[in-house]
């Protein structure tokens, strides 16, 4: 316990859970190893604050047309959270936790 907090390792999630049981952040277990219970209460607890994604254009020739793309990215670790074309905004990341702050 660090602060208040405890820490769960479930498969393949370490979860932070708050005085209140109340589980207020997750990290899966491969980005979290090799950090101390303080680094990894400190990391996800700032991690709650949504970071606007990164944006990266993408595009390719369908049916003889370029079409453009955007690529949203997570600003911590750089996994994809979402794609214009494909409608769908992830509210945090897979991979790291990081909380993401659509415009």
């Amino acid at each position: 316990m660090y602060k208040g907090y405890k820490i769960v390792k479930d498969q393949p999630f370490y979860k932070i859970i708050d005085r209140s049981g109340k589980v207020c952040a997750t990290m899966t277990v491969s980005h979290a190893d090799g950090k101390s219970e303080r680094e990894l209460v400190s990391e996800m607890i700032r991690k709650r604050t949504p970071k606007i994604p990164l944006k990266k254009f993408d595009g390719e020739i369908k049916d003889g047309q370029f079409v453009q793309d955007t690529i949203y990215s997570c600003p911590e670790c750089g996994s994809e959270v979402g794609r214009q074309s494909e409608t769908y905004k992830y509210h945090h990341c897979a991979n790291c936790g990081q909380v993401i702050g659509w415009e």
